[in-house]
């Protein structure tokens, strides 16, 4: 039994409650959409330092913004993180949280991107995928991770390190390192 954390069994619920609503998954998951139907206001600003930020008030809707400047890709991301700090951290007591695009990153926030990663590239699903495209061996190169991410609405990058490391089917064996610099 393959061990899941909170923020992937929150991300699954999410596509669970998705499911039950529409009849079926569509992808790319629509963020934005999520994030509505969690009561919250989604504003666009051009932020110098900041991917978003979240106004969060459990007693009425929360206000995310999100960063105008960057990749379409990037602002699902984006979205779909703030989203993890709605469903994962109400009981947080800060009346905000503001997401940096550089530093290093808190737990909490840590959790978030966990979450986002889970919501917008299911594992169930991605396999699925892989397994259209796999190799002899079950992994896919950089020419399939191209394809891969456009299904699923998320950047190469992140593609291609969620693929590496959450499954290891990436045929070239990178470090974290190496991604980074790729």
């Amino acid at each position: 039994m393959q061990y899941k954390s909170k923020a992937c069994l929150a991300a699954e619920k999410i596509i669970n409650e998705i499911m039950k609503r529409e009849g079926k998954i569509s992808f790319p998951i629509d963020p934005f959409k999520e994030l509505k139907e969690n009561h919250a206001i989604i504003t666009f600003s051009n932020f110098d330092k900041l991917e978003g930020l979240l106004l969060f008030d459990k007693e009425k809707e929360s206000v995310v913004s999100i960063n105008l400047s960057r990749p379409v890709t990037r602002q699902r991301f984006t979205a779909a993180h703030e989203l993890g700090h709605i469903i994962l951290h109400a009981e947080v007591k800060e009346d905000g949280f503001l997401c940096p695009i550089y530093g290093a990153k808190s737990p909490i926030e840590k959790e978030a991107d966990d979450f986002a990663s889970n919501l917008l590239i299911p594992t169930n699903e991605l396999n699925k995928i892989i397994n259209k495209y796999q190799d002899t061996n079950g992994k896919v190169d950089f020419d399939q991770c191209l394809m891969i991410a456009e299904y699923f609405g998320v950047s190469f990058e992140s593609c291609v390190k969620t693929i590496r490391f959450r499954l290891n089917r990436l045929s070239k064996n990178l470090d974290i390192k190496e991604l980074n610099n790729e």
